[in-house]
C-alpha cells in the first residue's frame, strides 16, 4: 500500500473517530446518569471498536467478509446473537435509562 493512501486512511479514521455520532450520545449519557468514569469506559469501549475496525479494514479482512459468503454469513449471525443478548439484558435491567428527551434538553 503506498504511504499516501495509508496516510489519507488514518486521516479519514480519524475524522470518522472524532466527528459526533451515536457513539457521542452514548458516552454522554453514560456520563450523565453514571459519572466520568463510566463515559470514560465507554470512550475506552469505543475507541477500541474503531480501531478494531480500522484494523481489519486495513488488513483487508472486509474484502473477505464481502468476497466468502460462509465468513459473512457466520459474522452476520454471531452479530444477531449478540445483540439478542444485549436486548434480553436490557429488558431485565432494573435501572432506569435516561429518556432521549431529558439526554437531548441536557446536551443542547
Amino acid at each position: 500500500m503506498d504511504i499516501n493512501i495509508w496516510l489519507l486512511f488514518c486521516a479519514t479514521e480519524l475524522l470518522l473517530c472524532l466527528s459526533p455520532g451515536p457513539a457521542v450520545y452514548y458516552v454522554v449519557s453514560h456520563g450523565i446518569s453514571s459519572g466520568y468514569k463510566a463515559s470514560a469506559v465507554a470512550n475506552i469501549g469505543i475507541v477500541t471498536g474503531s480501531a478494531l475496525y480500522f484494523s481489519l479494514s486495513a488488513t483487508g479482512i472486509g474484502t473477505l467478509l464481502s468476497s466468502s459468503y460462509l465468513f459473512f454469513s457466520i459474522v452476520k449471525w454471531i452479530g444477531a446473537a449478540y445483540l439478542i443478548w444485549l436486548g434480553i439484558n436490557l429488558i431485565q435491567q432494573k435501572t432506569a435509562i435516561i429518556p432521549y428527551q431529558r439526554l437531548l434538553a441536557i446536551v443542547l
